[in-house]
């Protein structure tokens, strides 16, 4: 049972608030003995760390969220919980995660006007996100930071296995700011004739199999390399371990379970799109049951990493399954795996993350007719580096962009539209240019494009923004000079999110101007009474002309559930 918060505790954090006096707060709250089992006290000192902070500013939003997560579940369902928590989260450049809570908020206060300020900022963000720390500022930070600490971790990392141990708890604090709790990290020595005799220290960051978020990390690890010495190498991806004996050796804890390289057992099944499902047991193995799965196909994974690369287990091996009991099949020892892939699959022994990566997958499909369809249904031909974010817009997941959006990243297309008598050469070559200026015109640390593709309505190019205002700049001058161009546009790979109109040839001038008054005001005033606060108007894209935002269609939800066109869905990964 909660405690009830003393009346006169009550009144004077009121009267606090009342003079702004928010460190006062912090102090009364943080004093009082017991606050922590209190949801109103806990919920008061949240809102503290939240209004006190400044927009973008890390640590106290970050502790008003922990504060949050204290609250009981039963405590939770309130207008306060859900603003207070909507609040840091937008602050945080986290905002398709703050609109879940702006909207759950607005469900205890309906009309609320401040809720609504906040939920009209939030949509209007989405359209083209930019971050109060971008992922190019945040990879910069880390790089500079660890310059500065390089030669204290490797000689912490030299000194053995707890020394490594204590080097990468660092190195992770490190990467706090575009990690996720899947990265694997790794340190390992490598044995050089240079350095005096020393070893090298090689650093290796694994995606653990999440194929969209190894882009990022490939970019994290390029900035690392321009800036450490000598003493360090940097890997993408586990690199196999060639020796059988050290296969052998393994050892990985899934739940409750410790699995051994010696006691696994292997049997591949070839499959007909050229990948294989590997099926293992082993007395390590037997009784699994449904609830363990999870984390033992994890460590199961590791495994195949371990034995063949990572490279090559998210092409060819991702397809797994457990027996429960050990099958007619005698199987392939674990530590003779890598031997048996070597002579099925030899194009496994050269293949690296960088093929995986620089590979596109190109599909022609039937597209969707409705001339008013959401972004991308009506594609009919698709040339994309990095599929899963095609596949999770179509099945309108969030996921891929709640990720991108915690790393300070987003991801869409442009879209340009020429002239109806256009032919389909001109669009391509007018899409060509269009790509050309987005790699030739800003630095690798801004954009990596990964595709292009045409659609009914229009042709596109796809791409990451490391910093998504120089890009969205980049291509809305390029857009507004090349005559050909008649309307261009972004949309994220966000579904539900809006469009950014950057170029308007079609509509009359009335229309235009029309539509950009639709547009939600991104400088309202959102002042609350709750804190005391005003929502920070985000930087604007530096561009001769204000793109337009095109609200996102009120029936997004419903169109993900109409039966969509045939075509190949999802789009698979593996490539010829």
């Amino acid at each position: 049972m909660a405690e009830t918060t003393a009346p006169d505790l009550t009144a004077r954090i009121a009267e606090l608030y009342e003079t702004d006096a928010l460190d006062e707060i912090i102090r009364l709250i943080e004093s009082t003995p017991g606050y922590e089992h209190d949801p109103e006290l806990v919920g008061s000192l949240a809102r503290a760390y939240g209004a006190i902070a400044e927009p973008g500013e890390t640590e106290r939003l970050e502790k008003a969220l922990a504060l949050l997560d204290t609250v009981d579940e039963k405590d939770r369902e309130n207008h306060y919980w859900h603003y207070r928590r909507a609040y840091a989260l937008f602050y945080l450049d986290r905002v398709i995660e703050s609109l879940l809570h702006w909207e759950k908020a607005l469900e205890y206060r309906p009309g609320d006007e401040d809720t609504l300020d906040f939920i009209r900022m939030s949509k209007n963000e989405l359209v083209a996100e930019r971050f109060f720390h971008p992922f190019r500022e945040r990879v910069e930070t880390i790089a500079e930071e660890f310059s500065k600490i390089e030669t204290e971790l490797y000689d912490t990392a030299v000194l053995g296995e707890l020394g490594r141990e204590t080097a990468l708890a660092r190195i992770r604090a490190l990467f706090a700011p575009v990690a996720n709790p899947k990265w694997l990290f790794e340190l390992s020595e490598e044995k050089t004739e240079g350095q005096g005799g020393k070893p090298r220290m090689k650093l290796t960051l694994s995606p653990c199999g999440w194929f969209m978020t190894a882009f990022p990390m490939r970019e994290c690890l390029r900035r690392l390399a321009e800036r450490a010495n000598a003493r360090w190498t940097f890997a993408l991806g586990i690199e196999p371990l060639h020796d059988p004996e050290s296969l052998m050796r393994l050892v990985r804890d899934a739940g409750k379970r410790t699995l051994h390289g010696s006691d696994l057992r292997v049997v591949p099944q070839r499959l007909e799109d050229g990948t294989w499902r590997l099926g293992f047991f082993g007395d390590d193995l037997l009784g699994v049951t449904e609830e363990e799965a999870p984390e033992l196909f994890e460590a199961l994974e590791w495994f195949v990493r371990k034995s063949v690369g990572e490279a090559a287990q998210m092409r060819w091996f991702s397809s797994m399954n457990l027996y429960r009991r050990t099958p007619d099949e005698t199987g392939v020892p674990y530590a003779e795996f890598a031997d048996f892939v070597r002579e099925c699959v030899p194009e496994t022994q050269t293949f690296s993350m960088a093929d995986l990566l620089s590979q596109e997958t190109v599909v022609d499909r039937r597209p969707d007719r409705e001339p008013d369809c959401d972004v991308l249904l009506d594609a009919f031909h698709l040339e994309t580096g990095c599929a899963p974010l095609h596949n999770g817009y179509g099945a309108a997941d969030r996921d891929n962009m709640i990720e991108l959006e915690r790393q300070g990243i987003t991801a869409g297309i442009f879209m340009i539209r020429l002239s109806p008598e256009a032919s389909d050469k001109e669009k391509a070559t007018a899409r060509d240019a269009l790509e050309a200026h987005l790699r030739e015109a800003l630095p690798a640390e801004s954009v990596l494009v990964t595709g292009r593709g045409s659609a009914l309505r229009y042709e596109y190019v796809e791409c990451f923004a490391w910093e998504s205002g120089p890009v969205v700049a980049a291509a809305h001058d390029h857009v507004q000079s090349d005559p050909r161009i008649a309307w261009a546009a972004f949309h994220s790979f966000l579904r539900e999110a809006g469009t950014l109109i950057l170029k308007d040839l079609e509509s009359a001038p009335e229309s235009a101007e029309e539509g950009a008054d639709e547009g939600a005001d991104e400088n309202a005033d959102g002042r609350t009474d709750e804190a005391d606060v005003k929502p920070e108007a985000r930087t604007e894209t530096a561009t001769e002309t204000q793109p337009e935002i095109q609200p996102a269609r009120d029936d997004v939800a419903a169109a993900a559930e109409k039966e969509e066109p045939a075509r190949e869905s999802p789009i698979p990964i593996a490539h010829a």
